[in-house]
């Protein structure tokens, strides 16, 4: 399953979309997998942007999550209630799905490890291989000089544009600590920047 990037207007929300999808229950049919494509291409670049800040910039795991996720909406949207925006329950879905790669990837580390006796820290470092080689723009580049957390702070609030609310529930944490938490996230970005005369 694969999700392209176009420049579709908003035109019909996403609700109606995801009601399109699912349908009577056989959401299987060509005019439904439509209705659900139409709804992924319009939220695929933000998708990819917080698997990029949360992977660290990893194409590969990159790319093993969104499949993952696009197979796990695929099969789960039907359960969807509609008690939060979609948004917020495919950024948290991306969270999750993130979370779950790295544990897996760093039981693969200790298992190489105890296999082969070279230092696990040499196994996995696709940070600074992939900002070096795929990533010119500076200020991405002090973004990862941020904890994940920092970095997901401002992702989805000054570049996605979410509602502290929306934040809140994606993360599990109260409102007052997103703020919170986010001002201090803007202020360290903000040093790294002044750091660098950016």
């Amino acid at each position: 399953m694969r999700i392209t990037e176009t420049k579709e207007t908003k035109l019909v929300d996403d609700e109606i979309l995801i009601r399109q999808f699912v349908g009577t229950g056989l959401h299987h049919s060509a005019g439904n997998r439509k209705a659900f494509t139409t709804l992924m291409e319009r939220h695929i670049k933000g998708m990819r942007r917080l698997l990029f800040t949360l992977l660290n910039g990893n194409m590969e795991d990159m790319e093993d999550a969104e499949q993952e996720i696009l197979i796990s909406l695929f099969n789960t949207l039907p359960h969807f209630r509609f008690k939060s925006s979609f948004k917020t329950y495919l950024y948290r879905l991306c969270r999750n799905k993130a979370i779950d790669l790295i544990r897996k990837k760093n039981r693969e580390r200790k298992i190489l490890f105890s296999i082969s006796g070279q230092p696990s820290s040499n196994l996995y470092e696709p940070e600074a291989e992939v900002l070096k080689k795929e990533r010119g723009n500076r200020i991405f580049k002090l973004l990862f000089k941020l904890r994940e957390e920092e970095r997901s702070l401002i992702l989805l609030k000054d570049v996605e544009g979410l509602s502290i609310k929306e934040i809140t529930k994606i993360l599990s944490i109260p409102e007052g600590t997103v703020k919170s938490r986010l001002h201090r996230s803007r202020e360290k970005l903000a040093e790294l920047m002044a750091g660098e005369d950016i």
